[in-house]
């Protein structure tokens, strides 16, 4: 796994997020990482399946998960002063973290830094689904490789 490259990419999701309209600005972990999939799944396409920040995917409950996503959001939030929220919530029954970056000059920067079809990837996503939970795992579980791994995992 790149390190450097997948905190470059959830300061990139973090950051197009920003530019959002309010209420869709802020991201949490399960956000993050399925934006980092969806980064990788793009590089994949057009690089004979080579990810971009070259991070074991897994297909975990319904979708792609890797922990050293996971470990990596914290320290890549506070790398762009991210601001960290968090807040329980009853509905759900536990308590969440949300990050939020606004910073158009950073957007830039970090846009400039990526292959084009990860940052077009990952605008395009974050646009579409912003925080909404829901409609980015539905998203996420409709690539062709996770269809692929639900039909494999249910032989």
């Amino acid at each position: 796994m790149d390190a450097a490259r997948l905190d470059l990419l959830l300061q990139y999701a973090l950051a197009a997020a920003g530019q959002e309209d309010p209420g869709q600005r802020e991201l949490g972990p399960i956000h993050l990482i399925k934006y980092a999939y969806l980064a990788d799944l793009a590089h994949a396409e057009r690089h004979g399946a080579e990810t971009f920040t070259g991070v074991p995917w897994r297909f975990f409950h319904f979708g792609p998960w890797a922990l050293e996503v996971n470990d990596r959001i914290e320290q890549a939030a506070a790398a762009v002063s991210a601001e960290r929220r968090t807040f329980t919530s009853a509905r759900h029954k536990g308590e969440f973290v949300r990050y939020l970056v606004q910073d158009e000059a950073l957007y830039g920067r970090l846009a400039r830094q990526l292959p084009g079809e990860i940052a077009s990837a990952v605008k395009r996503a974050v646009h579409e689904h912003g925080n909404d939970t829901y409609g980015l795992l539905n998203h996420v579980y409709l690539t062709r490789p996770m269809l692929c791994a639900r039909r494999t995992a249910r032989v």
